[in-house]
């Protein structure tokens, strides 16, 4: 493949860079293209620097905004400023959420009706015999169970 060259009136062999089917990319030292292919460089460059800029600014205010979280939670705790007011505040803001973990102890007393061979002794049914699950759930506005323990500490035979 040649390049004319309106200079010297001739044409000049172009590198063939690739050949995909009827498409060919050749290499080209034209002047017009050289400052494009400069422009593009330096369009990427800035755009690597203001994707690197966005991502910083990201970082600070998402910081920022659980500092401010940690704080509002803090002045609830410690009562220095009112459920509305930290509420107001909260909301400038896309991910504070005003809440905070509460522990409930359930007394639980439950019974079981087992059947079993005679002569079993009731202690030993009892200490194999295991709650397999305790589930908790909630209805309550905006809260949500987050884990539940259980443990059976004691039993006795009420036949």
């Amino acid at each position: 493949m040649e390049n004319y060259n309106p200079e010297s009136n001739t044409f000049e062999p172009t590198e063939i860079l690739e050949v995909v089917g009827d498409l060919v990319a050749v290499s080209s030292e034209h002047p017009v293209l050289l400052q494009y292919k400069k422009q593009i460089e330096e369009l990427e460059v800035k755009l690597a620097d203001k994707e690197a800029t966005a991502l910083r600014l990201r970082d600070k205010y998402r910081t920022a905004e659980y500092k401010l979280e940690a704080v509002l939670k803090e002045l609830l705790d410690n009562e220095e400023i009112e459920l509305e007011h930290a509420k107001t505040i909260a909301e400038i803001f896309d991910y504070i959420s005003l809440t905070k973990q509460i522990t409930i102890q359930y007394d639980i007393t439950a019974t079981a009706t087992i059947e079993v061979p005679y002569g079993a002794d009731p202690d030993d049914v009892a200490g194999s015999t295991y709650v397999e699950r305790v589930e908790f759930y909630t209805d309550f506005d905006d809260a949500e169970v987050l884990e539940t323990d259980h443990d059976v500490n004691d039993w006795r035979d009420v036949s």
